[in-house]
Parts: C-alpha cells; sequence; structure tokens
C-alpha cells in the first residue's frame, strides 16, 4: 500500500501541481504566532519543547483523525496517507523552477535566468547559495532532498505523520529564515536530525544513478558524519554525479544547459531508483 501511495500522490502531483496550491501552510504560521503569543514568557518556547509543541499540535489532530477513519472504513486512512503525502510533497515546483531556468538559459534571457535563480534561492531554506550557476544548481540538489527524497524517506518511515513531521519543520524554517533564536535554533536542529539519514541516501541514490567513483570521492572527503550539516555536501555530491564538480559562473551557455538538464535527469532517475527499490521491497514482502 506504501507504494501505491506513493504513486497516486505522484500522480497527483503532476495533474494538479503542487499542494500548496490548493492548501496554503499560513494556518501552520497562525498556529506558531498564537503558540508564541502565548508560551513566549515561560522558558519552555526557548528550549526544544517549543518546536516539539508547534509540530506536535498538527501531528496529535492528524493520528486522531487516521485512527477515526479507521473505526469507519479502512481505505479511508490510506486516502489521507496519499492527500498528506500530496501535500507534503514539492516535486512540481522542482520541475517548475528547473523548467524555467533552463529555458531562460536557452533564450539566452540574462533577465529572465537572474528571476529564475531568485525563485530557486528564495525556495531553498539554507539561503545561502550565491546567484551565481554553482550556487543556483547547488541549491537545486538541496532542494531534491528537501522536497522529494526527505518527505518520501520519513513516509516510509513512519507514514503521513512522518512526511507531515519533515514537511513542518521545513516550513518554520522557511518562515523563520531571517529570525534568530532558541526556537529557530532547535528547529534547525530537528531539520538535522530528520536530514541526517535522507541526505546520505539521496547521495548514494545519486552516486548510484550518475558517476560513482566522483560521487564516492566527494562524499567520502567532505562528510564528517556529524549531526551539524554541511550545507554544501549534497550540491557537491550531485555535481560530482553529473560531472560538474568544476563548474564555475564563467561557463558558456552550452555548458550550463548540459548541466541543468543532467541534473534534472539525475533527480528525476534517483526517483525511479526509490521507487524501484520500495516495490521490489514490496513485492518480497508478499511473496514471503
Amino acid at each position: 500500500m506504501t507504494l501505491i501511495a506513493i504513486i497516486l500522490a505522484l500522480i497527483v502531483g503532476r495533474a494538479l501541481g503542487d499542494g500548496g496550491k490548493l492548501l496554503s501552510m499560513r494556518w501552520f504560521e497562525v498556529l506558531i504566532n498564537r503558540l508564541e503569543k502565548q508560551l513566549s514568557s515561560y522558558r519552555l518556547w526557548d528550549s526544544p519543547g517549543g518546536i516539539l509543541i508547534s509540530v506536535g499540535i498538527p501531528l496529535v489532530v492528524l493520528a486522531l483523525v487516521l485512527h477515526l477513519l479507521d473505526e469507519f472504513f479502512f481505505l479511508l486512512p490510506f486516502l489521507v496517507s496519499v492527500l498528506v503525502l500530496y501535500l507534503c510533497l514539492g516535486f512540481e515546483l522542482f520541475d517548475h523552477n528547473i523548467d524555467n531556468y533552463r529555458q531562460a538559459l536557452e533564450q539566452g534571457n540574462t533577465e529572465a535566468a537572474q528571476d529564475a535563480a531568485a525563485d530557486i534561492l528564495a525556495a531553498d531554506i539554507s539561503r545561502r547559495g550565491s546567484d551565481d550557476f554553482p550556487g543556483v544548481l547547488g541549491s537545486l540538489f538541496r532542494q531534491s532532498n528537501d522536497r522529494i527524497f526527505a518527505v518520501l524517506f520519513w513516509f516510509l518511515v513512519l507514514g503521513p505523520l512522518g512526511a507531515l513531521l519533515y514537511r513542518l519543520v521545513y516550513e518554520v524554517l522557511q518562515l523563520r529564515h531571517d529570525i534568530h533564536g532558541a526556537f529557530t535554533d532547535s528547529a534547525r536542529q530537528l531539520y538535522y536530525i530528520l536530514n541526517w539519514p535522507c541526505l546520505r541516501l539521496t547521495i548514494l541514490a545519486y552516486a548510484l544513478v550518475g558517476s560513482l567513483i566522483h560521487t564516492i570521492d566527494v562524499w567520502r572527503d567532505q562528510d564528517d558524519l556529524s549531526l551539524a550539516q554541511d550545507d554544501n555536501l549534497l550540491p557537491a555530491a550531485g555535481m560530482a554525479a553529473i560531472a560538474c564538480g568544476d563548474m564555475d559562473d564563467g561557463e558558456d551557455t552550452e555548458s550550463r544547459l548540459y548541466c541543468i538538464e543532467h541534473a534534472d535527469g539525475l533527480v528525476k532517475r534517483s526517483l525511479l531508483l526509490w521507487l524501484t527499490l520500495i516495490a521490489l521491497s514490496t513485492i518480497s514482502g508478499w511473496l514471503t
């Protein structure tokens, strides 16, 4: 059922676009603001407890909904799971950003390319990418993990609760990327913890469907296995996987198009690899 849920969510995303077009995350921002207003005077808010309460309330509500629906008809929780996964994934936005940037490069439209680059960087919660070509390409690799692979990983591990947990933590950092404080720091630490296995599985997928030797070399050299995430690790591994590790902003348009097209293909092949492995795991479970 997990494989079916993932495929259905991806199909719905392709047909309707990302869930953000149908359901804004504004409700979560309102919830955080109200909680902060009520709890900011307590030490609990400026600790890991603050972020746990913020993401815990929606998770408890979802768990109760799934439990209640299961009492009526067993397929209803499955349909809700598909809906939650669809709302948490951001594959369509990722694809849209790549297409816009590639079209601007093909047309030689510098202004449109700068606008597309700004859109890509605005969606990157690390907010550390520069607006040159390597910075934009690296941001796309980070977003492939944040918007696709990490959501799928936690859906596989914890079901819809896992997908929603990761998306909510991601939203906190998106909303408060320019606000410094204990609450945001706790959210970032939780993001690092949740992202630790996802990041490395994404790099492994890049290695298997891209240049294995180059990707492994970069991975071995730059990964110290700590929770203090290096925001440059995934971009470096992704660019190594498509043989664009030495790309700089002075490259010609043809070289840029080569890298952006291969980056797009790398992410899609990695997603296909994930789906294949999930399918094999599901089939082996049926046969045993």
